[in-house]
């Protein structure tokens, strides 16, 4: 039986969404197909490789779908920055954990690629930018293709811009703020001629430093007609700037009908969790009833690719310093563990599919290597950390609530 971890209206929560690594996708998509290979002599990849309790597709790691097996989530964030938006048939296939979700029944939030850039990752999908030439064919041509593949996947996208964060990378050649301000800007308005009326809603992103670039970006970008925001920068970290810039959007009406959604970049705090909750309980109460609050990071598989396991969380109540959080440890590796029988270590409901054996899954004496881990130990890792991720925060918002 799946359990459902998804948001119930009536809980009024703030949103966490899970932002999905391109490695759970691609490897979790393809599990059996990976499975089945085999190498110039005949031998399989992986063998033995399958947890016994796993379906031959695991389909339990399909978590956006509402019968998996294990446990459904119903909101998820995955990146153009580094999806397949050559060909969306082959994106489809490659990337089937994201595609195969019911539509009605989730929601996808897609980033446009504005981290990938910032961070001037090679190999994702906007590392082939021009940045001698910004508005280039070529430029423009990858622009579009980011755009159609959002509006294929996606019921909300964020719009490219160029974070602040950027500034001094020599990957991407961005000098200075002024560089962020007109390239970002050369974006909003590809995007506001080229998109195709609803496909997707389309968050206008807000960066900055600090105040003063903030409300600088702010005064630039306020007007388009896209439908809700997305929040990155210093406001992210620093909450008198995020609420001032909510306060302005409150009496400059632009948390109206048309723009019900706001988004905060890269954060998952249990203690943000529960802010976050407390500004969309205020909006709706005060402002637009139905307004939503979002918030994401890719923390459950970031921690994974580390090696590192959720292991228990934290709620300390003391009055004067408490503390919400959750403790991650350094999963065992040890060829003592090739093989085990015993049970995953550490609670969740992925954990009961798990075994020991089922992390430290090889020979290094065979396999020439120098861990017992392949690819699919950090996979499965990342299935566990995402249950605890999500449990995490809502048992954090729920704890915050009793007085």
């Amino acid at each position: 039986m799946t359990v459902d971890l998804s948001l119930k209206p009536e809980w009024n929560y703030a949103k966490y969404i899970p932002a999905i690594s391109s490695s759970y996708t691609n490897w979790g998509s393809k599990w059996k197909e990976k499975m089945e290979q085999v190498d110039k002599d005949g031998n399989l990849k992986f063998p033995n490789r399958h947890p016994k309790a796993l379906s031959p597709n695991a389909d339990e790691l399909y978590f956006l779908n509402d019968n998996n097996g294990a446990f459904h989530y119903n909101l998820g964030l995955y990146s153009a920055g580094h999806a397949e938006i050559n060909d969306i048939n082959l994106s489809k296939t490659n990337e089937k954990i994201v595609h195969s979700r019911d539509r009605n029944k989730t929601t996808l939030l897609a980033d446009s690629g504005g981290f990938q850039i910032a961070t001037g990752a090679s190999g994702s999908s906007v590392s082939g930018f021009d940045w001698s030439n910004i508005s280039s064919k070529e430029n423009d041509e990858l622009r579009l293709k980011l755009l159609r593949w959002m509006e294929a996947t996606a019921d909300y996208s964020m719009m490219l811009d160029v974070p602040t964060h950027a500034i001094g990378n020599p990957k991407n050649k961005i000098r200075n703020f002024q560089d962020c301000i007109s390239y970002t800007k050369y974006n909003a308005d590809f995007f506001t001629k080229n998109r195709i009326p609803g496909a997707t809603k389309i968050l206008n992103v807000l960066q900055g430093r600090n105040k003063e670039e903030c409300d600088l970006w702010w005064d630039t970008f306020k007007d388009y007609e896209f439908e809700g925001w997305a929040i990155g920068g210093v406001s992210v970290r620093n909450m008198e700037l995020l609420l001032r810039r909510i306060i302005t959007m409150r009496d400059g009406n632009y948390l109206n009908e048309n723009k019900k959604w706001m988004h905060v970049l890269g954060t998952s705090k249990l203690s943000s969790a529960c802010i976050l909750t407390e500004i969309q309980r205020s909006i709706r109460k005060t402002v637009q009833k139905d307004f939503s609050v979002s918030f994401d990071s890719a923390t459950p598989f970031v921690v994974a690719a580390k090696g590192m396991v959720f292991t228990k969380n934290i709620f300390e109540g003391n009055k004067k310093h408490p503390k919400f959080s959750y403790r991650t440890e350094k999963m065992l590796e040890d060829i003592a563990c090739f093989k085990s029988e015993m049970p995953f270590p550490f609670e969740s409901i992925p954990a009961k599919y798990l075994t020991i054996g089922d992390i430290c899954c090889r020979d290094p004496k065979v396999s020439g290597t120098k861990t017992t881990w392949d690819s699919y130990s950090y996979l499965l890792i990342m299935w566990h950390n995402l249950y605890r991720q999500i449990t995490a925060i809502q048992d954090a918002i729920r704890l915050y609530y009793i007085h």
